[in-house]
């Protein structure tokens, strides 16, 4: 059996409304986090666990975007852009961009504007062995800005966003993977990937999975978190750090 190829796509088409004034000329994408862009650590990320095609999908100022991800040039794959002249949200700009995903049974999905770390490759094997449609990453809740997700006790979603009996509170980290099929599902035009998506499978009460880990999950969302992840990342970094070896921390 020959080894599965492995695609991811970023999503990257929003506004950065929350994260203004420094949206208001930089999209959030390329903005500057110890000096790289935002996304390249969604990359970075995604290639340490063999992911060698992403497709990115743009729309505010998306050729900032586009040549600071080239100017990175890091990636040890194919990076591809999908420009959606009109916001086409998180479940349409992943159906949007079905034909770049030739060739794949499944497609990593991830946000480019987090900072996550966790064993992706644990997260591939349990959606293939449990053959879910549609599996989220999930961590334990520890903030209540985050939507609370529950699962059965057996890593099937139960809910997300109302109370129930079953296990967690959990919040999505943004990373799910998804079969093609269950892609292919989504009706084309802007759609919501939770709303259009999942929750019609967990109304179903099949194929819909959540798996439960630890690990590292940072948001850039405001000002505020951009400041203080910032100010985290340079208090657990081992020195030096890449391009800033004669910077001094203090």
């Amino acid at each position: 059996m020959g080894k599965r190829k492995r695609v991811a796509m970023v999503l990257a088409a929003g506004l950065g409304t929350r994260l203004r004034p420094l949206t208001f000329e930089i999209p959030k994408p390329a903005i500057p986090v110890l000096g790289r862009p935002l996304i390249t650590y969604t990359l970075e990320f995604l290639s340490r666990f063999n992911v060698r095609e992403v497709v990115i999908n743009l729309h505010r100022i998306p050729g900032a975007v586009r040549s600071k991800v080239l100017e990175w040039g890091k990636f040890p794959g194919r990076v591809s852009f999908v420009i959606e002249p009109e916001i086409l949200g998180t479940g349409g700009g992943i159906r949007n961009a079905l034909p770049h995903f030739s060739g794949a049974e499944e497609v990593i999905v991830a946000n480019s504007d987090t900072i996550v770390d966790f064993d992706m490759e644990k997260a591939l094997a349990h959606h293939r062995k449990r053959k879910n449609l549609a599996t989220l990453v999930l961590f334990p809740l520890r903030e209540k800005r985050y939507t609370p997700v529950y699962t059965d006790g057996k890593n099937s979603l139960l809910s997300i966003g109302a109370p129930s009996q079953g296990e967690g509170p959990f919040f999505f980290t943004g990373v799910s993977i998804l079969r093609r099929e269950f892609i292919e599902r989504i009706p084309p035009g802007k759609r919501c990937l939770i709303r259009d998506g999942i929750l019609p499978l967990v109304r179903e009460g099949k194929g819909a999975g959540g798996f439960v880990t630890e690990g590292n999950f940072m948001e850039f969302g405001t000002p505020s978190d951009y400041l203080e992840n910032t100010l985290l990342l340079l208090e657990k970094a081992s020195p030096p750090l890449p391009g800033l070896e004669s910077a001094r921390v203090i």
